[in-house]
């Protein structure tokens, strides 16, 4: 079974119709491998020229296969955080379901915190799409549904999906509001 293969999401489901797009595992990477590599940059040099560089140009002088194996070493290290966090975002791709139901939203998300987000269309305010920069250069919109509660568009979204399923999932769920509503103004 594939690792980017969304389990939950089944012939019946909107996220198997309408999907998240592959790319998002890349999106959601690329922030911490720029944060790794400040800090490894920002910190890890400065251990490296003083602690660990002398102790290379030692081995370099005296056994030049001790001082290549312990570079090769310190570079796979160094690849354990970026291989370790591609894969958990390859498992949040992975678990990430959302559905509209007849009467409701449901998105499930998260690996090791799950969340379970359940909304009635009546309970919908609002639902607008929005992009980060991130989502800009990798062609990806999220879709924010906002309720009455505080911070309901961060906690109840669909990210990584293209323009056109972005403007399918809102569209149909407006339709759904405007229904509920009794097509009061909503």
């Amino acid at each position: 079974m594939p690792l980017l293969q969304q389990i939950y999401c089944k012939e019946n489901n909107t996220c198997f119709s309408i999907p998240l797009e592959k790319r998002k595992v890349i999106k959601k990477t690329l922030p911490t491998i720029i944060f790794f590599l400040f800090l490894y940059f920002s910190f890890g040099l400065g251990f490296i020229g003083a602690f660990l560089l002398p102790v290379l140009i030692i081995l370099f002088l005296k056994n030049i296969a001790a001082a290549v194996a312990s570079l090769v070493a310190l570079f796979l290290v160094g690849l354990v955080p970026f291989i370790l966090i591609y894969i958990l975002e390859c498992y949040y791709y992975r678990y990430y379901f959302y559905d509209l139901r007849e009467d409701e939203v449901v998105i499930k998300k998260g690996v090791i915190s799950k969340a379970e987000i359940t909304l009635p269309y009546s309970k919908i305010q609002n639902v607008f799409i929005d992009q980060d920069v991130l989502d800009r250069i990798f062609g990806l919109y999220d879709v924010h549904l906002e309720t009455a509660g505080f911070g309901s568009g961060m906690a109840a979204h669909i990210d990584g999906v293209n323009q056109a399923n972005s403007e399918k999932l809102r569209d149909f769920i407006m339709e759904k509001v405007k229904m509920q509503s009794g097509d009061r103004g909503v």
